[in-house]
């Protein structure tokens, strides 16, 4: 019973895609995975070389990647980079 509601939260969660956190420039998403989309302001000193969105997955996927400046632009280009990464990711399982 257990896995099967765990297996229907999944497919709810995916459905939602872009989901936003409240009181921070931070968005969620779900796809075999927790995946964060996040606003970053400039800052050298923690590795931001670049004020924009930037994307973390889950291990051995991506950790802070600079995706875009806009936030439209970044859904859509997180979106084809999770996409890409789990295809890549499945055919490694075969």
């Amino acid at each position: 019973m257990l896995r099967t509601d765990m297996a229907r939260l999944q497919a709810l969660a995916e459905r939602a895609g872009w989901v936003a956190d409240p009181g921070q420039r931070r968005l969620w998403r779900w796809r075999e995975g927790w995946w964060e989309l996040s606003y970053r302001k400039k800052n050298a000193k923690d590795g931001y070389h670049d004020s924009g969105w930037h994307l973390w997955g889950p291990p051995a996927s991506y950790f802070g990647e600079w995706i875009a400046a806009h936030k439209a632009d970044a859904m859509t280009e997180a979106d084809k980079l999770i996409t890409k990464h789990l295809a890549a990711a499945g055919e490694g399982k075969r």
